[in-house]
């Protein structure tokens, strides 16, 4: 298969920020000069990066020549496809053809949520359909649901339904018995259906109940509050607020209202340790309730809480990402007039993936709903930015990574279970390990969670916050090798591609599909036991770093 527009493009390959710089123009170039190119050949992998820069142009022209290369004979040129028409407009008739005839489970798995993205609601009969014919691929199809469907909406009920028929315990469905996939959760909540029939709150009921994982018991919560029968609302409103699973404090708050707190309960959330859990909590009492709160938490509540007009378009454009959500979250609610232009405004600059899904969900509320974007999405504006700090530019909005003189070897990781001993490669991942190692001699990672474990799989660390969402005021480029992820590996966690920041994981066993797809930037050489041991209620104590040649 070969690409006519990419010969104008090969002068392109070795700069990212020129890629990034004339993404603008390319519909353009496709338009004007595509019929009489003559076509090359070119390799795989420059295939994958060219079909995501077209992706990247948003435009509706880049759709014909992207949708050929869904039948070409390699699968990861065929995933990349995908990829880029789920952030095309108009796309979901490529999309649904090829699904039609595709065998691969992995492409299935792109074109599936490629079909969330692009399709919007006219899609909703084909994804109902396909959880059933398809039931391997119900993650991604869960996900495309909670794309593709308006919460709250007459669809979202329907929509519930069959995600909750589906979901594991006795007489849940024809895949009884399976693990429920934090997509499933996640479009659950994000549905947030106002009713759900009785067997399917049970089973929603029973997921939470048995889940082992903090990010599925997080957005699961909210479900069951809400379907509930009121005789057993405050038994289960008390059982999340006390117990371990911090997320599901945190989302549950989040959609509560303030008269279904008891006094006793807003004190105790708002003396939560966890700083995700304090926010929550205040944003709900609307006040700090004379608990000490972290200082830059208690600040950004008085400022939101006071500003007028202005002073929200001040925060709302400011360096802090947590401020820039609050603030988004407070002129929906007082300005809903200017709330569309100001937010849509400030999503075509964000360079905060999490903030983004934010401003995009504060839209979708409005009813102004961004084609193409999902909850990882990076837009051509945080591209821009993240490849031009490396190569001499500066953000407005997110800091610059301090670039060391010397980057360290190794670095030793105190925890409340022992100690853990890392080698770090500064040769193969050098913004990687600088990151670390900002973080590491700032304190930033002292006291720090290990808010995420996949049983198995990976246990994960780093984010300040301790809810997973938050980060370091930097966003890094993927720095990808084929450095196999063995048990004791240690690689940058993100969303989509160059948006990891201050957040890494430990591999508990092999992870063949992690190479080539997420940065590998050291490798657990003393203490790795700990990683059996290590959960989500352990913390980092300390991080120190040691240079070449000390002891």
């Amino acid at each position: 298969m070969r690409l006519a527009v990419l010969p104008i493009l090969s002068f392109l390959l070795p700069s990212p920020s020129q890629a990034a710089e004339r993404l603008d123009d390319l519909p353009a170039f496709i338009a004007r000069d595509l019929p009489s190119m003559q076509a090359q050949p070119l390799e795989p992998g420059q295939l994958v990066r060219w079909l995501e820069l077209l992706g990247m142009t948003r435009d509706e022209a880049a759709v014909d020549v992207v949708a050929p290369f869904l039948l070409q004979g390699d699968p990861q040129v065929r995933m990349a496809a995908a990829r880029a028409l789920g952030w095309l407009p108009d796309a979901d008739g490529p999309v649904l053809a090829a699904l039609a005839t595709e065998e691969s489970p992995d492409v299935r798995d792109a074109l599936w949520r490629a079909l969330g993205q692009t399709g919007g609601p006219e899609v909703v009969g084909e994804l109902l359909e396909g959880l059933w014919q398809d039931p391997p691929q119900r993650p991604a199809i869960a996900w495309a649901l909670g794309l593709s469907v308006p919460p709250r909406a007459a669809e979202a009920e329907e929509a519930s339904e069959h995600l909750a028929r589906g979901l594991p315990g006795p007489g849940a469905g024809p895949v009884a018995g399976w693990d429920t996939p934090p997509e499933v959760a996640w479009a659950l909540y994000r549905l947030d259906a106002q009713t759900l029939s009785r067997p399917s709150c049970d089973a929603v009921h029973r997921a939470w109940s048995g889940s082992p994982s903090q990010e599925v018991r997080g957005w699961l919560a909210p479900v069951v509050h809400r379907c509930l029968p009121a005789e057993q609302v405050d038994e289960f409103t008390a059982e999340v607020l006390s117990g371990r699973w911090h997320l599901a404090r945190v989302r549950l708050l989040q959609r509560m209202s303030r008269d279904e707190l008891s006094a006793d309960q807003l004190r105790a959330a708002l003396a939560d340790p966890r700083p995700s859990v304090q926010g929550a909590a205040a944003r709900l009492a609307g006040t700090g309730g004379g608990v000490r709160l972290p200082d830059e938490t208690r600040e950004l509540l008085r400022r939101v809480r006071g500003a007028d007009a202005a002073d929200l378009r001040t925060l709302l454009a400011g360096p802090d990402p947590v401020g820039r959500e609050l603030a988004a979250q407070a002129i929906v609610g007082r300005h809903p007039q200017q709330a569309p232009g100001w937010l849509q405004e400030q999503l075509r600059v964000e360079v905060h993936p999490l903030v983004a899904l934010t401003l995009v969900e504060l839209l979708k509320e409005v009813g102004r709903t961004p084609r193409g974007w999902n909850r990882f999405d990076d837009s051509i504006a945080l591209r821009r930015q993240v490849t031009a700090r490396w190569e001499g530019g500066r953000s407005a909005v997110v800091d610059p990574l301090p670039r060391p003189a010397a980057l360290p070897a190794s670095a030793t990781i105190r925890t409340t279970r022992g100690v853990l001993v890392v080698e770090l490669d500064a040769q193969l991942a050098p913004l990687a390990v600088a990151a670390f190692t900002a973080m590491a001699q700032d304190g930033r990672y002292d006291g720090v969670i290990f808010h995420r474990r996949v049983p198995g799989v990976l246990l994960q660390t780093g984010d300040p916050r301790g809810d997973g969402m938050g980060g370091a005021p930097w966003l890094l480029p993927d720095e990808l090798s084929d450095r196999a992820f063995v048990r004791g590996s240690l690689g940058m966690a993100r969303g989509r591609a160059d948006t990891a920041s201050s957040q890494f994981f430990l591999t508990l066993s092999e992870q063949p599909q992690f190479a080539g797809t997420y940065t590998w930037f050291g490798r657990v050489v003393g203490g790795a036991h700990l990683l059996d041991l290590l959960g989500d209620e352990d913390r980092i104590l300390a991080v120190t770093v040691e240079y070449p040649g000390e002891q």
